[in-house]
């Protein structure tokens, strides 16, 4: 969470920039944030599903145990 929110603090910064400057650079600044949060959110995404299966085997490998 920590470096979302220093995404989200510069994409605010460059927003306010960008406000008052409308340079190119600014625009392409805020198109590598996006694109970094898009990376982010998709490793999120995927590192949940790994720990769902890794939480499913662990239990099924208990089950398995009782049994």
């Amino acid at each position: 969470m920590k470096y979302i929110r220093i995404i989200i603090r510069r994409t605010d910064e460059l927003e306010n920039h960008l406000r008052q400057s409308m340079e190119n650079s600014e625009l392409f600044n805020l198109l590598d944030l996006q694109k970094s949060l898009t990376y982010f959110s998709t490793s999120l995404r995927s590192n949940a599903i790994v720990m769902e299966r890794l939480m499913r085997l662990r239990n099924s490998t208990q089950t398995n145990r009782i049994i």
